[in-house]
């Protein structure tokens, strides 16, 4: 069985509204729907969800999490930073998932360069020390 939900999802990170990645995948809104109803589809119509979104097609069957793949994949996403409260591709704390995956992915990354500069700046005091006990 499809994960549908994560289909749904993708369509929200990637901040497009369901028609229009129904038209681009040459679905109709209804099939769509009925993808999300049935949880199920055709190989033909899961291969090209997945092309469309760039994922594999065992993505919309394992359990990895959303948070996990927006990490590895971070760069393929339009995270919509104009996107107002009540919004549908909003969830509940106001703060769109992908949104919120990239701040941390950014925060990460800032902390090893910070931990990277702290250790330049230690092997630099340890050079003038030593320098200085000369």
């Amino acid at each position: 069985m499809v994960n549908s939900f994560k289909i749904r999802q993708l369509i929200k990170f990637k901040n497009i509204t369901q028609q229009k990645f129904a038209e681009e995948i040459g679905l109709s809104v209804q099939g769509l729907v009925r993808i999300y109803k049935k949880g199920n589809t055709t190989t033909d119509n899961l291969e090209k969800i997945a092309k469309y979104f760039n994922v594999p097609i065992s993505y919309f069957f394992d359990n990895e999490t959303d948070e996990q793949f927006f990490l590895n994949n971070v760069g393929n996403f339009n995270t919509g930073n104009n996107v107002e409260q009540g919004s549908p591709n909003v969830n509940s704390n106001g703060m769109l998932l992908a949104e919120n995956v990239v701040l941390r992915k950014q925060l990460i990354d800032s902390q090893k360069e910070n931990n990277l500069q702290r250790q330049e700046i230690d092997k630099l005091k340890n050079k003038i020390i030593k320098l200085l006990e000369k």
